[in-house]
């Protein structure tokens, strides 16, 4: 009975404590000031700010002329009288006061009042306050705009408070930490046990080994994580372990004793120069190619890769940071900066509401050495872009095949402007060559190793743009029609292996996604309504772009690798340039691409489904169609994997034609020359 009065008296006082807090004003105006409809507009925009967590008022009221003095006092009296702190003695509020002279604009004044400990969890601080009031909202109020230096002050207040260069983070406790662990990775265990049971024999030692090593090292990493907050012992364990796992599954790919060393070293030169080509090509290009607004929200979050080293800290529990784009590009640019020896967190968000003057007056827009940094982390993963598209169009045709399909990459103009944009776009780029590889390796000798290997990497994929998480879902439907079809022993494994790997994409890309240990499925979900959200946004923001429908996003697709996306394009321009002729070339990548459609579903049809290329094809249908149903607007970003997958289906008919021609002077050299008999002989 005690414990029950206890419980109703705690509920009592947590509802009184939040009508308190509901009662708690923040906007009060005098009348006749705004229209309803401004009115409402600035109600809204004052909601908003308080809901940052700061407790803020915004006072505009009208009168003759007064002293800065006058209207301090009154400001630090309002705080007083309508409570504005998040609790009792918290002294946390702040409260903006607006004297509206409308005789004389320029007699109007702004004044704050902030507590002891306003500025202490927020961007804000009263130097930004000062400045922000200075540049921004006395001219407003001066010009007689007294709207609009209201709703920039409450507006820019707000976004500061969510924008501003987040603070070095606390540690979460070992305690913590160990909760943690049992409560979100326990689970993972138990899906692994049954991943292995369900193979329906006896582990190898290997197996059996990496399977606790990894659970192993994942507990220790962790445990040093809570210990070591923001040291580089974190940032280093995590990245063992991703590289412990992708090397047990390369290595059982292939052994190093295994491989024809000398047979390989051929691509491996290939494959180092057409790199080095590209390297060469994007780092020309650093400096000098336009820039996107975009790119100051990835640098923004390049702190991701320091946070890293506090999984469980506020970093990762930050709804509106951490719920717009998955993580994984966000940390190739960090570790990119961190090597150039940038600040990781110079760099605040551009809220798109203002313009670039307001973004560099708060400190927020990155310098030209980070902008740099962050350009150059993108142009190296662009040129492993371009050694991954060699290496999958060599495995579909030949050398002469990977050769086309990493010249044209190379030289693609869309490649290069997002090699050397500060954007998340060439890591998505290359973690999908990465997964079409491994299919292809998977399908060649279906092995858990290999199986492993390609639910990584696309995990990561899925953590860096969320597209390749959707292809595993298909992928185990194609295990499941290979348990129904398949009938050998060999086709039921592979068919198991298949039926994996969303289990494996999934728990990959939560292991690198912190914002997700707490509830995995269900913020994943509110990941995707969010993107989902996003793209439809687009329709409206950005009219001019709209895309209709999948057939029209198609017809987009077809037009941008004609006349703009198009390496062809790129080289007939310059011919004709070199030539005197004025003209404007028109590409034929599209061409290519068909023909190499063509060819590999020939491939497909003559040789089974369960073939490498089968699988490839698969995935690269499973990519495009994904883009086409979820493309709202036509974005030049949106373009590039579409660009990956023709690199490697413009070269398929170049490979395939060069061997046609080689088996045909082939032929022509060894046919027996007919033997002349004399005429005296036949006499």
């Amino acid at each position: 009975m005690t414990y029950r009065i206890l419980t109703l008296v705690l509920i009592a006082l947590l509802g009184w404590q939040s009508a308190q807090a509901a009662e708690m004003p923040t906007l009060l105006v005098s009348e006749g000031l705004f229209s309803e409809s401004q009115l409402a507009t600035l109600q809204r925009d004052a909601d908003l700010a308080q809901r940052s967590g700061v407790p803020i008022l915004f006072v505009v009221v009208s009168g003759d002329g007064t002293s800065a003095g006058s209207a301090q006092s009154y400001a630090e009296t309002m705080r007083t009288d309508y409570s504005v702190e998040t609790s009792q003695d918290a002294d946390d509020g702040i409260v903006f006061v607006v004297h509206w002279v409308a005789n004389d604009p320029t007699k109007s004044v702004v004044v704050y009042s902030a507590g002891e400990h306003a500025f202490a969890t927020t961007g804000l601080s009263e130097e930004t306050i000062d400045s922000y009031i200075d540049k921004f909202v006395i001219p407003r109020l001066q010009n007689g705009k007294l709207f609009e230096a209201s709703a920039f002050l409450i507006r820019l207040t707000r976004a500061t408070s969510l924008y501003a260069p987040p603070p070095a983070r606390a540690i979460a406790g070992a305690a913590q930490t160990t909760q943690n662990l049992l409560r979100y990775l326990a689970p993972t265990v138990v899906l692994g046990v049954f991943a292995l049971a369900a193979t329906r024999r006896e582990p190898s030692a290997k197996e059996r080994y990496a399977f606790i090593g990894a659970g192993l090292g994942i507990a220790l990493m962790l445990a040093a994580l809570s210990m070591w907050s923001h040291s580089r012992i974190g940032i280093a364990g995590l990245i063992a372990i991703v590289i412990a796992l992708l090397v047990w599954g390369l290595w059982t790919t292939h052994t190093p004793l295994a491989i024809d060393w000398r047979r390989l070293a051929p691509d491996i030169v290939i494959v180092l120069a057409l790199i080095g080509t590209s390297l060469w090509i994007n780092w020309q290009q650093v400096e000098i190619t336009p820039g996107d607004r975009d790119e100051t929200r990835w640098i923004n979050r390049a702190y991701y890769a320091a946070d890293l080293a506090d999984p469980f800290g506020p970093t990762w529990q930050d709804y509106v940071i951490t719920v717009g784009q998955p993580p994984l590009g966000s940390i190739a640019i960090g570790i990119g900066m961190a090597l150039q020896h940038q600040d990781l967190r110079a760099t605040g968000v551009w809220d798109y509401q203002y313009d670039r003057n307001w973004y560099t007056a708060i400190g927020g827009y990155p310098t030209d050495e980070a902008m740099t940094a962050a350009r150059r982390t993108n142009a190296v993963i662009g040129a492993l872009a371009t050694g991954a598209a060699y290496v999958l169009a060599r495995l579909l045709t030949n050398r002469i095949g990977g050769v086309a399909a990493g010249v044209y990459l190379a030289w693609h103009p869309l490649h290069i402007v997002l090699s050397t944009q500060a954007l998340s776009d060439e890591t998505f780029a290359l973690m999908l060559l990465l997964a079409l590889i491994a299919a292809y390796r998977f399908a060649e000798k279906p092995t858990w190793g290999r199986a492993l290997l390609l639910g990584m990497l696309l995990g990561l994929g899925g953590a860096t743009k969320l597209t390749p998480l959707l292809l595993a879902p298909p992928l185990a439907g194609f295990g499941l029609l290979r348990l129904w079809f398949d009938r050998s022993s060999a086709g039921r494994r592979a068919g198991w292996m298949l039926i994996a790997q969303p289990f494996i994409a999934f728990a990959t890309f939560v292991a690198v996604y912190p914002w997700l240990w707490e509830n995995p499925v269900r913020r994943t979900w509110r990941l995707f309504a969010f993107r989902s959200s996003e793209m439809d946004a687009q329709t409206s923001a950005w009219p001019n772009a709209l895309v209709e429908n999948p057939l029209d996003a198609l017809a987009h697709f077809g037009y941008k690798l004609t006349y703009t996306h198009s390496t062809s394009q790129k080289a007939l321009q310059h011919i004709y340039d070199w030539l005197g002729i004025e003209r404007t070339a028109v590409g034929f990548d599209l061409v290519l691409a068909a023909a190499g459609i063509v060819l590999l579903l020939w491939h497909v049809g003559r040789y089974g489904l369960w073939t490498p290329h089968a699988l490839v094809a698969i995935l690269m249908a499973g990519e495009i169609a994904i883009l086409a149903l979820g493309m709202k607007a036509d974005f030049y970003r949106y373009h590039l994997p579409v660009v990956m997958i023709v690199s490697a289906l413009s070269s398929y008919p170049i490979g395939i034609g060069w061997e046609i021609l080689c088996a045909w002077v082939s032929q022509r050299r060894t046919q027996p020359t007919p033997e002349i008999i004399p005429e005296e002989a036949i006499a």
